[in-house]
């Protein structure tokens, strides 16, 4: 937990400091960190990590009622936990793929909850070339490029080790 932990602050960090830097680049900022705790913990802590996230988002924004992105970020978990049985968990290329599909999700989701919550919302063509697939590839190379190259240039070596006999017995002939 203590792992996830400094994943969260280290999200948190990137979801404060990017938005001045990029103010045209609308990213997921915490999608990554969500994918990483659907891999180390279980349903019920990643659907509360989830809401927590949304929370802070819902904090950091004033476009919409406070909890819409809270609500959203625990659906599009509920809906993803079941897919990570299909991915490999040390692949280089999951936590962005993954990212690229919960940023659909969560388009969608946010979508329908729009629709639900009485925004009359239309999707267009640039809506549907925008928002589900240029942003989601957007949101998988942030993904690449913040936590799997890290991850890449950070983990440490395995050591090859020796065997653990201690007397050998030389052959008799």
């Amino acid at each position: 937990m203590a792992r996830l932990s400094i994943l969260f602050l280290y999200t948190l960090s990137l979801a404060l400091i990017l938005p001045s830097l990029l103010p045209n680049l609308p990213l997921l900022f915490f999608a990554p960190f969500l994918i990483s705790a659907v891999y180390q913990q279980n349903k019920i802590s990643c659907l509360w990590l989830a809401m927590a996230c949304g929370l802070v988002i819902d904090l950091l924004s004033s476009q919409m009622r406070f909890g819409f992105y809270a609500l959203n970020y625990v659906l599009a978990v509920k809906l993803l936990y079941g897919y990570k049985y299909h991915f490999f968990e040390d692949s280089v290329t999951t936590l962005p793929i993954l990212t690229s599909i919960f940023a659909i999700l969560l388009t969608t989701i946010q979508l329908i909850l729009l629709y639900l919550f009485g925004y009359g919302i239309i999707p267009t063509w640039a809506w549907i070339k925008n928002d589900l697939i240029l942003m989601p590839l957007c949101d998988g190379l942030y993904a690449f490029i913040a936590f799997s190259l890290p991850a890449l240039f950070l983990s440490r070596p395995s050591i090859p080790r020796r065997s653990k006999t201690i007397l050998q017995r030389k052959a008799e002939p």
